[in-house]
């Protein structure tokens, strides 16, 4: 479980890598991966990012942008979040983890 620290109101960029059990990359061509950040408990999610265009997909290469109207909307504090990869051949959630939200000092 990987922790992500965020500025709020900060552009953000996640490049992710999608590898099978054995390390070896997933083509990720014409997939979808749906990026989910949520308070723990909570019913509904604080943000949500689909991504259907990968900077090399054959690779298993994205690029998460949070933006700064994205990052902006999010309170200071914890949240949970999910990356989910589904193509023709894979469903599955590819990881979880935490995402801290500070406020920025200025």
């Amino acid at each position: 479980m990987d922790t992500i620290y965020i500025k709020r109101g900060n552009k953000v960029v996640l490049p992710i890598v999608f590898e099978d059990n054995d390390g070896n990359r997933l083509n990720i061509t014409g997939g979808t991966v749906i990026f989910t950040v949520k308070r723990v408990g909570a019913a509904s999610n604080a943000l949500q990012k689909v991504i259907t265009t990968f900077t090399n997909p054959s690779q298993g290469e994205c690029e998460i942008t949070l933006d700064t109207t994205d990052t902006s909307s999010l309170s200071e504090g914890e949240y949970c979040y999910e990356i989910k990869l589904t193509t023709s051949t894979i469903v599955e959630n590819t990881d979880l983890g935490v995402v801290k939200v500070t406020e920025p000092l200025a």
